[in-house]
């Protein structure tokens, strides 16, 4: 009986594991150097809150052009986490979106889309806490 209850807490255990890797924890400050499609280079600051899912999802400060702005939840898909930019200060161009690849629980891959655009016009890792 004790065996059979330890298997059964065992497989519990393995399948709650699985289902939190397939959400990825994304909350937190992620920080590090980004590459324009031209060739250009700048620092990113994407705060991610705790409240993902709103249209209060984070903050994001780009160094070298002195931007930032505010991001609101479009769409989650597994390890990918897409958000929407509003520029509040500073000139950087309207309208983008990010989004986040979580390649570990200290690294993300970011890229920044211009509106209607499939390429991504900035793109780089980013480090949890930026390591």
């Amino acid at each position: 009986m004790h065996r059979i209850v330890l298997v059964v807490l065992a497989a519990a255990l393995l399948v709650a594991a699985g289902a939190s890797a397939k959400n990825a924890p994304f909350v937190g400050v992620w920080k590090g150097t980004v590459k324009a499609a031209d060739g250009g280079t700048t620092t990113v600051v994407v705060t991610v809150t705790a409240k993902l899912k709103s249209n209060n999802s984070g903050t994001i400060a780009y160094a070298q052009q002195k931007c930032t702005g505010k991001l609101a939840f479009l769409k989650q898909s597994g390890r990918v986490l897409t958000l929407r930019e509003t520029i509040v200060k500073g000139l950087c161009p309207k309208g983008g979106s990010i989004q986040l690849s979580q390649i570990d629980y200290r690294t993300v891959w970011f890229a920044w889309y211009a509106a209607g655009v499939a390429e991504p016009a900035w793109s780089g890792y980013l480090a949890l806490g930026g390591r």
